[in-house]
């Protein structure tokens, strides 16, 4: 299903086929937003096709996160935003080694305790506002395990290649999610009718 057909699903299930009280760009919000909160309000085992795993992420002093030990949780950082926030990171390895145990924020007095201090042998790790927090700091890459963010709309369109393999060009009609964007005539409405290309 495209995204013309779910915004028409979703006008009809709200009886605006015709677009009366809501309009296209509305209603994809709609869909988007609700996508996002399904995936919110699911239990993690059922969402096993959106995890993904971010290898070898740099976390010594000259990472990403410019602090020995600290991974962002970013889209910058992972190559896709983490849903369900904390509960989206499934697992944290080191790179080629061990996998490391997850220690909530309250109990972070154990790392006190030589006994409990995170050691190369038996490596922790927590989440605290949006970063994960590794010990010890001499690990230099781990790999994270975790659930993304559902993949963007889609819209539907044709492709034509015209004059040789460096010229592409997309046409189509309303019909097919695609719009002339010079068309001005109704800027909210170009919103809706873009083309997002993927290589």
């Amino acid at each position: 299903m495209n995204v013309h057909e779910m915004a028409h699903r979703l006008g009809v299930r709200i009886e605006d086929a015709s677009k009366i009280n809501f309009n296209d760009t509305l209603k994809i919000e709609i869909i988007k937003n609700s996508e996002i909160e399904l995936v919110n309000l699911l239990h993690p085992a059922h969402l096993t096709s959106l995890e993904v795993s971010k290898d070898s992420l740099d976390i010594s002093a000259g990472g990403e996160a410019g602090v020995a030990g600290v991974a962002n949780m970013t889209a910058a950082a992972l190559g896709y935003s983490v849903a369900k926030g904390k509960e989206g990171i499934i697992k944290v390895k080191v790179h080629g080694g061990l996998y490391l145990i997850e220690k909530e924020v309250e109990n972070l007095k154990d790392f006190e305790n030589m006994y409990k201090g995170g050691t190369s042998l038996d490596p922790r790790y927590w989440i605290f506002q949006n970063k994960i927090y590794v010990l010890p700091t001499t690990i230099a890459t781990i790999d994270v395990l975790f659930l993304r963010m559902p993949t963007p709309l889609l819209y539907k369109f044709s492709t034509y290649i015209s004059g040789g393999g460096s010229t592409t060009q997309f046409y189509g009609n309303d019909l097919e999610g695609l719009q002339d964007s010079s068309n001005t005539a109704n800027p909210v409405d170009n919103y809706y009718y873009r083309a997002v290309i993927y290589s």
